[in-house]
């Protein structure tokens, strides 16, 4: 993972408290020490910091509830114990990765958090790359990486959060990965059983007149 500039931030989200000080600990380990030396923080209900601690956070691990809450005042101002804090704003316009861990659940009862999450990561990504007089600016689109174990329409998913699928060009489905059981850090056997029996269903038709 490489940063753009020294103000750049990454977000993680990671469905559920568990997973998100699991994370926690293994980017500690990994970017905490030399040569990095980032300053990596968990972002959930058990969790409390005051504005400094968080301007000096390189990558935050959060619960898709708490971002929410955190990313939704990103014009004005954020939230920090239901006041609002500026700190915060800053902190949303300064993140450039957006890692979404587990996508698959859009399709569970909590898909709508990251839906709004999605959503408005990549308005901001626009709304930051417009100058003032409406020319384009240098800065570098929010970059969202969705992980997942399976996915049935990989295309919807890729196309919503901005990768290419509707083109023939060498721009086309970059960004769009499926890895192979053996890169996985468990690994895992792949079987396939096969059972006898009749896989098609005799049909009837008729014709009213």
């Amino acid at each position: 993972m490489k940063k753009i500039d020294p103000q750049a931030k990454c977000v993680c989200i990671a469905p559920l408290k568990s997973l998100a000080r699991e994370r926690l600990r293994e980017w500690k380990e990994r970017f905490g020490g030399p040569p990095l030396r980032w300053n990596v923080l968990e972002l959930s209900g058990d969790t409390h910091y005051d504005s400094f601690t968080m301007s000096r956070a390189d990558i935050l691990v959060s619960t898709p509830e708490k971002w929410d809450l955190v990313s939704r005042g990103w014009r004005h101002a954020g939230i920090k114990d239901g006041k609002n804090s500026d700190s915060n704003r800053s902190f949303v316009k300064d993140v450039r990765l957006l890692i979404i861990d587990e996508i698959h659940l859009l399709g569970e009862e909590r898909g709508a958090v990251l839906e709004a999450i999605v959503s408005r990561t990549r308005f901001i990504s626009k709304f930051l790359a417009q100058n003032k007089d409406g020319s384009t600016s240098t800065r570098e689109p929010i970059r969202i990486i969705g992980l997942s174990t399976s996915i049935a329409n990989p295309f919807d998913l890729a196309d919503w959060i901005g990768i290419k699928t509707d083109a023939f060009d060498a721009e086309s489905m970059k960004g769009l990965y499926n890895f192979r059981a053996s890169v996985r850090p468990v690994p895992m056997i792949v079987h396939i059983s096969g059972f006898s029996g009749r896989h098609f269903c005799a049909r009837m038709a008729s014709m009213n007149k």
